[in-house]
């Protein structure tokens, strides 16, 4: 990964940005959005006040995420997509993250749920994209309720939480129990948003702009060919393959390459520490008596915190590389890959977080005014490693269980 350096006005080098320069695996059109995304970045930054005070993404940054593209980076190109890699989706979200970590994961969840839409019956696509091709999809995928049958279809009556970006979304996925044969399946269902009811709840400690809010299904009535099976997205085998089969994404376990999908907002966090933390002790004086940047403490624990947040982004871009590479050779995604990337993802997010611990206790008590933007990446911090898809032991576990040669 290569690395820009900018030299500031009185010669002294600020701490690498580790901005990625290295674009020789993308294509032209590849090239042009991630340039639109570096752009954006200001922006974001100008809008992060507003986001979390509104505890919701502008509408303004939405409509440019729609505009350029950046939603659609996973859509099919039958829809209008780009129908790129995700591996693109994943630097753009760590860019942008470091405008806004709030904008930037709802970002990550549109561009995520353009892939998983691809992936439902051909008519659930033409349902969500025919009209407007440009409709993002917000989801509840941890199934909260059982799916009762109906003519046609199911009925689902359910509160799920963590909504992210659902007030933005003209569609919600949510994930649901359907019994069949003496036993049940775990299914994701479509639902439109003008059937949903949402809960103003996401008063939180962190990711605050993300809007997250809890939404409430009240026997809303879900179409049969409004559904794909939690079991196809993970071997890679659903409906919308056979609709796109120049798409070799939609041919990939999910659990391959979306556990990358948040992460990035993760990394993003951990530089944006570094380089305030290296910034603004040059020079500062602690009880008007000692110069910090002088103090070997002080160094030592920045020199910890830049090899951890290296290595963290090193492991996690190089991981999805390999596995964005076997997905776009249409070779298959082996259950050692999955797992290697799983693992990898989760490790890289707490060695991230690990080396923010480290910031953090070397800037002393500065950390409690909420001036500091560094209170606030904190707090986002603690949020993407509460997610389900930072979960240590769901990752090492099975890991070390393949290892050792056992498997179910």
């Amino acid at each position: 990964m290569a690395t820009e350096q900018v030299i500031e006005s009185n010669g002294r080098a600020p701490l690498p940005s580790y901005r990625m320069v290295d674009d020789s695996w993308m294509n032209d059109a590849e090239r042009r959005l991630f340039s639109e995304a570096l752009d954006l970045v200001g922006v974001l930054k100008e809008r992060e006040g507003d986001c979390m005070r509104e505890r919701n993404v502008p509408k303004a940054t939405v409509d440019r995420f729609r505009e350029t593209g950046l939603s659609r980076i996973l859509q099919p190109k039958r829809y209008g997509g780009m129908q790129s890699s995700p591996l693109l989706l994943s630097r753009v979200v760590e860019e942008l993250a470091m405008g806004c970590p709030s904008s930037a994961w709802v970002l990550s969840v549109f561009g995520e749920h353009a892939w998983v839409v691809g992936c439902f019956p051909e008519q659930a696509q033409d349902d969500v994209w025919g009209a407007n091709p440009l409709a993002v999809v917000a989801s509840s995928l941890a199934p909260r309720a059982t799916a009762q049958p109906a003519k046609g279809g199911y009925r689902i009556t359910g509160t799920y939480p963590f909504a992210s970006g659902c007030r933005h979304a003209e569609w919600l996925i949510v994930g649901a129990w359907v019994e069949h044969d003496g036993g049940r399946s775990l299914q994701y269902m479509l639902v439109p948003m003008s059937e949903v009811t949402i809960l103003d709840d996401w008063q939180t400690l962190g990711l605050r702009g993300t809007g997250s809010n809890t939404v409430a299904l009240n026997d809303v009535f879900v179409r049969e060919h409004r559904m794909v099976s939690d079991a196809g997205l993970k071997k890679g085998e659903t409906p919308g393959s056979a609709v796109h089969p120049d798409y070799p994404l939609l041919k990939a376990p999910r659990a391959a390459f979306a556990i990358f999908t948040q992460l990035p907002v993760t990394l993003a966090l951990a530089r944006l520490v570094l380089e305030h933390t290296g910034l603004t002790m040059r020079g500062r004086v602690s009880r008007g008596m000692t110069t910090l940047s002088d103090s070997q403490i002080i160094q030592c624990k920045l020199g910890e915190a830049s090899a951890d947040i290296d290595a963290a982004i090193f492991v996690a871009h190089r991981r999805h590389r390999h596995v964005a590479d076997l997905i776009a050779s249409g070779r298959s995604v082996s259950v050692e890959d999955a797992q290697a990337a799983h693992r990898d993802s989760v490790w890289a997010n707490r060695v991230a977080r690990r080396g923010i611990e480290t910031l953090v206790s070397a800037t002393s008590a500065e950390i409690v005014h909420d001036r500091n933007p560094l209170q606030s990446w904190y707090r986002d911090s603690l949020t993407t490693g509460s997610h389900f898809g930072a979960n240590w032991d769901a990752a090492m576990v099975p890991y070390g269980r393949m290892l050792l040669g056992m498997t179910g």
